[in-house]
């Protein structure tokens, strides 16, 4: 029970950490996202912002602000040539685009995540099919 506590706790106390410095984040990745091209540091940090935070961002981040950033992170990772990093951003455009109810578009993004951890075999792949398979209504 104390440990569920303190976990509450340390919960509460991060996401109001990130209430805080919520500007200060927003015009980092902002400033990543304008600067990436021909900047090897703004590259990298336009890649990590959306999963530096990720958990904290899929509650207080808009799925259309999450967009805007994984799109951007998405162009840095084929920059980087990081295949990984760019399944992972279409796997998170796809869960995006299902939680503003557009399934279609959802299936597409979770798609081609799918293709990339299929060829470089990532573990990855399971995840993305269950979540095709939700967004299909196939059972699970």
């Amino acid at each position: 029970m104390q440990a569920a506590i303190k976990g509450n706790e340390a919960m509460t106390e991060g996401l109001s950490l990130f209430d805080n410095e919520r500007v200060n984040i927003e015009a980092g990745q902002e400033w990543a996202a304008a600067h990436f091209a021909g900047h090897e540091q703004a590259t990298r940090l336009c890649n990590e912002y959306p999963n530096s935070g990720a958990y904290v961002l899929s509650l207080r981040q808009h799925p259309r602000d999450s967009i805007r950033w994984q799109e951007a992170a998405l162009h840095a990772a084929r920059q980087l040539n990081d295949r990984q990093s760019e399944g992972n951003h279409f796997g998170n455009l796809g869960a995006a685009y299902a939680d503003l109810g557009e399934t279609d578009k959802a299936i597409e993004f979770m798609e081609a995540a799918l293709k990339i951890f299929e060829e470089i075999e990532s573990p990855n792949a399971n995840i993305v099919r269950r979540n095709l398979e939700k967004l299909r209504g196939e059972s699970v």
